[in-house]
């Protein structure tokens, strides 16, 4: 699948987005106005998108500086996994749970990453009445 990158026109700076398969110099054939991050096929999960993103922000400053920036690097994490009311797994640095430690587990570290003290307060109120009350939020089904 080929798309066009804003500001560009057909046969010039196509970027090929799938396969997430990129090259070492971070550079999209060549342009210096376009960036590829990593250099194998990664997941589609947040932590590649967090670590590529800050990675790609560290790149525009070296090179508004006029400094090379090193191959990007994924550093994996770990795995988390809701898998029912109050159930989760985790897979974290080899470290393996399940049940209610690893759904707390989920909860914290999902909270950790939410930019802001208030996002956190606010998104924890609401997961804990949605919790309390058993709600699903609007999945509903009419006959309307």
């Amino acid at each position: 699948m080929n798309r066009w990158m804003p500001g560009s026109s057909p046969g010039h700076d196509k970027v090929n987005l799938m396969p997430r398969h990129y090259n070492k110099n971070s550079a999209a054939g060549g342009s210096q106005r376009q960036l590829r991050v990593g250099e194998t096929v990664l997941p589609g999960v947040a932590p590649v998108a967090m670590q590529e993103g800050r990675y790609a922000a560290r790149v525009v400053r070296d090179r508004l500086a006029g400094r090379t920036t090193p191959p990007f690097r994924y550093v994996d994490k770990g795995n988390l996994a809701t898998i029912g009311r109050a159930a989760a797994v985790a897979d974290i640095k080899g470290l393996k749970l399940s049940g209610f430690l690893a759904w707390i587990t989920w909860l914290v570290v999902h909270l950790w990453y939410l930019v802001g003290f208030q996002n956190r307060i606010l998104v924890f109120i609401r997961w804990s009445a949605s919790f309390l009350t058993h709600g699903r939020g609007d999945r509903l089904i009419t006959n309307s």
